[in-house]
């Protein structure tokens, strides 16, 4: 046998076989597996890395798993399997705009003008970035069957080729098939899938087109870059309505000839497709495909001690380009006899007779014990765009390697056709290398098995793993997800916010959006304004509006809390939990931070009444002439010409008009009239001091001392009211255009004292209604509307539900003793996927987010913890041993050179993922989100003068740090008068003096170049 595979070896030199003869693939038999020319079936998967943070515990356990699945899997002479690990430098760009793709689509579809973020993106990950992937592949073989069993399945291949009435000719050959082995192999791929989520290693099996363009990517990686489509024989085709190829051919029209074979009716052999470039060896052991140059090698020699792949891969400088395959089986091998002959595995291969020796008895003894073995071979392969190149990378590559604890390797071994092909997963399972025989408990330490893993595929929102700076996405808002709550744990200046508007501007241009997502942002401070003038900005004049920034302070503007949906004479379920929550944060005492018992009761039957009372004929709001002029023009157009069915009195109801404007079509005005029908606070407490109702049921019961409820009620409703103007009068501003709406709540938040807290309550809930009102519309709704509206709202409601939400409350210390705020926060998590919609939370101590931690469904935690918050987070979530690795080893880091560090924790519907981060930003994205108090007005000045992205060019061009403010601060210093300015004087003279000098040096001649460039 040794002999004919020599002369084998031989004759594929002599006659310089082409690639596609080593690819065994014939046909698919399913969505994900193919049969081989020799009727095995092979299914590719791919593995997408460790779904914890790899240190001991979880590395023991993920080796553990693999070992128990290697040795389950070579107890049957059947199964082969190829572990394949591939990094390449020069494919980041390439990887990165495959991630970006789909959100690039998304900007041009919303009119983003966001191009030049991409862009930032792509370079700033490019910069220390890696490009990685790891396959695994599964042959089943017919080797562990009976001869009665395979001379059946032949006889029944022989009846159906005979049925079949036409030669194969050099057509796929779906005759191959031998079926016995079918659900051998279905057995090994579930177990495959269970033993590796167990071992926390996130694992998938391939369809068998996805699978084809791997490994075509790998055999021609210029022309057949990963995500071409082959045409696989019978994958698309009349056949499957026929039911049968004999059927499909025999409805095709063709000669009778002989020379006719089926290779006339379907595509060329899969292995002809995925080589369609010829390879020739242009020096020894190095092919050339296209433009690229391939040194592939063959090991010889197995480490001499047991080894980790971990250790190979930091011997490995990034810039060498590279692939290793691990080829295992059964520990029988048909050319060699274990029992009498022990090659090349760590001390079991020795070249030293006496190690060679004690090799064979250690391993005999190691049997008795019933320890399980492998056949292992392995392959690696280099290349580079040059023949100069690949010969340097082959050298390099062969220096790393042999500090792998002395393992050896040849490039001129074999035939280089068939050991190139061998590196790729599931195009063959031999390679012309030496065949060692390794424990698996030792097999297993050589494996990619701890790598860093990945959830996401695709999406703008892009990281680096902390270990092998694998670039790794996530997408907000995500399918993999059940419910979507986002805890954002940092002190102050981890960039925190440049996180979250990250994550934000993700889910604005997510995949297969075709209109702007519902945004929302609860701010204490401007944290959120830089990225609501950034998208403002970014868009189209015609779309501006689409973005509103308010600050919430007593002045001209009145929100009314009480607002109900449009058309609605009685609030929806959900609009009157929240407004029980805003008005018990209202009645909250202060000194204790409670509410009297009974309360929640009566402000129910108080939000009943109430509405009851303002549409009701008796007590409902009267149109009030005068005041709005556009209604009474149309009051007046629509009276005379008799289409005004309603008669127009001093007794004329605001929600009589509403409906007859509706049926006119005059939904603006209409709307107008819905919004002086509702209910105001002081409404409320006339109804609690005057309803019988409320009286009777609830008059006897005391609040506070001698203090009845509803007096009590009275009171704090007339304290309220009082003291915030704001909730005096109807509202007067209109957020319903709105798609991203910027809250700052800052003037009313006061941490000072009792009453302060519950201010703070009281106006993070009024922000939480602005932001939130119609996140809470969803299919159930629609038939609680009057018949007269349902159609109009189920259109609107359907639309409003398909889209995208998040709202964003930062600072949510603020609120740790306002009960009902944590009360709808819980709610609103709760029916949140309901909504379609993402909630995020962001504050410094785990004790801020209480039960929140439990439940979120994303944890970042960014920068160092002191020791209290580890242990405090311990306590609460129960932090895993990979978790307390990183924070007490102090991993994390804030913001620096590659950007800042941070820990996630993932939940998704298989399981809990952990990882080590980082997220680098570019000057654009720095400048486009700031909210420092100089850099703001300075950048919407550049902006207004020379437009928005010429002016991120600019500025980040200028400025690369994403900040001005080393130049503010040498400015200030040699300022002689500095001192005797106010701050603010002071800020806006050293911002005009700095847009003077930019623009300055925009307009020189000298400068024209650069300037036009900056245009490009």
């Amino acid at each position: 046998m040794v002999i004919s595979k020599a002369i084998m070896t031989f004759i594929a030199n002599s006659k310089k076989q082409s690639l596609s003869s080593y690819v065994n693939l014939e046909v698919p038999l399913d969505s994900k597996t193919y049969i081989t020319d020799t009727g095995s079936l092979v299914t590719l998967f791919k593995v997408h890395g460790m779904l914890t943070f790899p240190v001991a515990n979880s590395c023991d356990n993920a080796f553990s798993e693999v070992e128990k699945l290697l040795s389950l899997l070579f107890k049957d002479k059947a199964h082969k399997l190829s572990w394949c690990f591939e990094r390449d430098k020069s494919l980041v760009g390439d990887d990165i705009d495959v991630m970006l793709k789909s959100d690039r689509a998304s900007a041009k579809r919303l009119n983003l003008d966001v191009e030049d973020v991409f862009e930032e993106i792509k370079r700033v990950n490019q910069e220390d970035g890696l490009f990685q992937r790891s396959f695994l592949a599964l042959e089943t073989t017919h080797a562990a069957e009976s001869k009665i069993v395979l001379n059946e399945d032949i006889d029944v291949r022989n009846k159906l080729y005979k049925e079949f009435g036409m030669n194969i000719g050099d057509a796929p050959n779906p005759f191959k098939i031998i079926p016995s082995i079918i659900n051998r192999h279905n057995a090994k791929i579930d177990e495959i899938l269970n033993r590796f989520s167990a071992a926390k290693i996130n694992v998938t099996a391939l369809s068998a087109d996805v699978a084809a363009s791997v490994m075509g990517s790998m055999l021609d990686p210029v022309v057949k870059k990963e995500g071409f489509i082959p045409h696989l024989a019978f994958d698309a085709m009349n056949y499957k309505r026929a039911k049968g190829y004999n059927r499909y051919i025999a409805s095709l029209k063709h000669p009778s000839s002989p020379d006719q074979t089926l290779a006339n009716y379907v595509p060329q052999k899969l292995g002809e497709q995925l080589c369609s470039q010829a390879a020739e060896e242009v020096s020894e052991g190095i092919l050339k495909i296209g433009s690229r140059f391939i040194a592939p090698l063959l090991l010889t020699g197995f480490p001499k001690r047991d080894v980790i792949f971990n250790g190979l891969l930091r011997e490995i400088t990034p810039e060498i380009p590279f692939r290793i395959n691990f080829l295992m089986g059964h520990p029988s091998d048909i050319w060699f006899d274990i029992k009498k002959i022990l090659v090349g595995f760590t001390k079991w291969g020795h070249p030293d007779n006496e190690a060679f020796a004690k090799a064979v008895k250690e391993r005999n003894e190691r049997q008795n014990l019933h320890e399980a073995y492998c056949s292992m071979q392995i392959v690696f392969v280099t290349w580079g765009s040059s023949l100069k190149e690949a010969i340097k990378n082959r050298e390099q590559l062969i220096t790393s390697i042999e500090k792998w604890e002395g393992a050896q390797v040849k490039s001129d071994k074999g035939d280089p056709y068939e050991s190139f092909v061998s590196s790729v997963p599931g195009a063959m399972f031999n390679a012309p290398s030496v065949v060692g025989f390794p424990p698996v408990s030792s097999a297993v330490g050589m494996l990619p098995v701890t790598i860093e893993g990945k959830c996401w595929d695709e999406g703008m929102l892009l990281f680096r793993t902390h270990l092998t700076k694998q670039i790794s996405s996530m997408v907000p808002l995500s399918d993999i997800q059940d419910y979507h709550l986002d805890v954002i744990l940092a002190s102050p200046r981890q960039g925190k916010g440049i996180l979250s508007n990250s994550i934000n501007l993700a889910l604005l241009v997510k995949k297969g959006n075709t209109e702007l997502p519902m945004e929302s942002f609860v701010d204490v401070g401007p944290t959120s304004t830089g990225y609501g003038k950034f998208i403002q900005d970014s868009l189209p004049d015609g779309q501006k509006h689409l973005v509103e920034m308010m600050k919430i302070k007593m002045g001209d503007t009145y929100y009314n809390p009480a607002d109900i949906q449009f058309g609605l004479d009685m609030p929806l379920p959900e609009e009157k939990g929240f407004l029980r929550n805003f008005l018990l944060m209202i009645v909250t005492d202060p000194s204790t931070g409670t509410v009297p018992a009974n309360m929640s009761g009566f402000i129910g039957a108080v939000i009943d009444e109430t509405y009851k009372q303002r549409f009701s004929f008796k007590s409902a709001n009267i149109y009030v002439p005068y005041v709005n002029k556009d209604l009474d023009e149309a009051i007046k157009k629509y009276s005379a010409s008799g289409e005004l069915d309603l008669e127009i009195d001093e007794f004329t109801k605001y929600f009589h008009l509403r409906d007859a404007l509706f049926k006119l079509g005059e939904v603006r005005l209409a709307k107008y009239c819905h919004t002086m029908s509702m209910p105001l606070l002081s409404d409320f407490r006339e109804v609690a001091d005057s309803s019988d109702i409320i009286a009777r049921d609830y008059g006897a019961l005391p609040a506070i001392g001698s203090m009845s409820i509803p007096d009590y009620f009275a009171l704090k409703i007339k304290e309220a009211t009082n003291k915030y103007s704001i909730f005096t009068r109807h509202s007067n501003r209109d957020f319903e255009s709105a798609k991203i709406k910027i809250i700052d709540v800052k003037p009313m938040i006061d941490l000072s004292n009792a009453e302060g807290l519950v201010q703070t309550g009281i106006f993070m809930l009024l922000a939480r209604f602005i932001a939130c009102k119609d996140f809470v519309l969803n299919e159930d709704h629609p038939p609680m509307f009057p018949k007269l509206y349902r159609d109009y709202q189920k259109s609107r409601i359907l639309k409003i539900r398909a889209l995208p939400k998040r709202v964003t409350y930062d600072e949510l210390h603020t609120t740790n003793t306002c009960k009902p705020f944590r009360n709808q926060l819980q709610f609103d998590v709760k029916e949140g996927p309901k909504w379609n919609t993402s909630i995020a939370v962001i504050s410094h101590d785990p004790g801020d987010f209480g039960d929140l931690l439990r439940q979120a469904t994303n944890l970042f935690v960014l920068g160092r913890l002191p020791a209290k918050s580890i242990k405090e987070l311990d306590s609460i979530i129960g932090l895993s041993e990979e978790a307390k690795f990183v924070f007490n080893n102090n991993i994390l880091h804030g913001p620096r050179k590659g950007g800042s560090s941070f820990y996630l924790r993932t939940v998704t519907k298989s399981g809990i993922f952990e990882q080590v981060y980082r997220f680098p930003k570019g000057p654009i994205e720095l400048w486009s989100y700031t909210t420092e108090k100089r850099d703001m007005p300075f950048r919407d000045r550049i902006i207004s003068k020379v437009g928005t992205s010429i002016a991120r060019r600019v500025l980040s061009t200028v400025f690369p740090k994403g900040t001005a403010e080393d130049w503010f601060v040498a400015q200030e210093a040699k300022m002689v008068n500095s001192n005797d300015l106010q701050a603010t004087e002071l800020d806006n003279t050293l911002v005009d003096k700095l847009e003077e000098e930019i623009l300055h040096r925009l307009t020189d001649d000298i400068l024209n170049d650069g300037f036009r460039k900056l245009q490009k």
